[in-house]
């Protein structure tokens, strides 16, 4: 359900505001809704898509049963701890 909401803010901000909304081509509401989405649940650029993960599982199964493998020792050879 849609609900009206109505916000007063200062000339110089609405100006601002519209303009970046402007460079996006998106209204100035749209940009203050997608604004305030990121602000209560923010993308963080580590996580990865569930999608990324599974291709990321299939390609190892892949390489773990055609033997494309690295000894756990390797892995350690070139760490510095």
């Amino acid at each position: 359900m849609a609900k009206t909401l109505t916000i007063q803010i200062p000339d110089g901000l609405e100006q601002q505001l519209t303009l970046q909304a402007e460079t996006l081509n998106l209204s100035l509401e749209e940009f203050i809704l997608q604004s305030l989405t990121q602000v209560i649940s923010p993308h963080d650029p580590d996580d990865e898509s569930k999608e990324s993960v599974l291709a990321g599982l299939r390609q190892a199964w892949q390489e773990t049963r055609a033997g494309q493998t690295i000894p756990l020792e390797q892995l350690w050879d070139d760490i510095d701890a």
